[in-house]
């Protein structure tokens, strides 16, 4: 009887420290500037709870997303070392998205002002990869030093898709962090997309850019499997270093 109980303790134990991810490839498609060549990359994502990670295979480093104790890591596989980036980073970085979208400032108040709807459908429709899509564009025009160099931005939406547009909202929400409180009306509007972005498109100083779904699949990972890889070193954090 102990012995069986025992099977059951540490079976119950095996279950309880898996995760359900959802794990998507991706093809980014980055312009050259400032004389640097551009590159077609494939990235490995991985969602979970309020974690993200993400595997740039050709740099051969993984980002580490962790809004849920506010941390993001890049970690050097080459050399075996990590850097600590602040979330505040990313919020900027994603502010700056923001922009695209059309969201602006209040001068006197500092308020976001969101527009309503945050995009408009096209009659412009495609097949990408395995999944028919239609396209989507800001209703307004960004503002802002960034947003003035975007030319276009699109993204192409598939119902057939099969992922809820949750999820992309999600991604955006951990973006944000803690200030995500003040744009809470973006995410219920993307929470209404009518399916998933399976291709965004942008077209910036007269480059274009894209990230593609090319495939996903939910899996079961070890709880570990956010964690820092052991036996790694802490150095200096620069986000644009390397």
């Amino acid at each position: 009887m102990r012995v069986a109980l025992l099977a059951v303790f540490l079976f119950s134990g095996f279950v309880f420290a898996q995760e359900s991810v959802l794990h998507l490839q991706e093809q980014l498609k980055s312009p050259g500037f400032f004389g640097k060549q551009g590159s077609i990359s494939q990235v490995e994502t991985w969602i979970g709870n309020h974690k993200i990670k993400k595997d740039e295979q050709d740099q051969n480093r993984t980002l580490l997303m962790r809004s849920d104790v506010g941390t993001v890591w890049r970690i050097n596989h080459s050399d075996s070392t990590y850097q600590e980036i602040p979330l505040e980073v990313f919020q900027g970085m994603s502010l700056m998205g923001m922009m695209v979208f059309g969201v602006t400032t209040d001068s006197l108040t500092g308020e976001p002002i969101i527009p309503d709807p945050l995009f408009t459908k096209t009659s412009r429709y495609r097949k990408i990869g395995m999944w028919q899509a239609f396209e989507m564009v800001p209703a307004q025009k960004g503002e802002g030093s960034f947003a003035s160099k975007v030319k276009s931005f699109s993204i192409w939406v598939s119902p057939e898709c099969g992922i809820s547009p949750q999820v992309y909202a999600s991604l955006a929400r951990d973006m944000m962090g803690p200030l995500a409180s003040q744009y809470k009306s973006i995410f219920t509007q993307l929470e209404q997309l009518e399916g998933y972005p399976v291709l965004i498109e942008t077209t910036t100083m007269g480059k274009s850019a894209e990230q593609r779904l090319l495939f996903f699949e939910e899996e079961t990972v070890p709880a570990h499997f956010f964690d820092l890889p052991k036996g790694y070193q802490l150095i200096d954090s620069d986000l644009f270093d390397h």
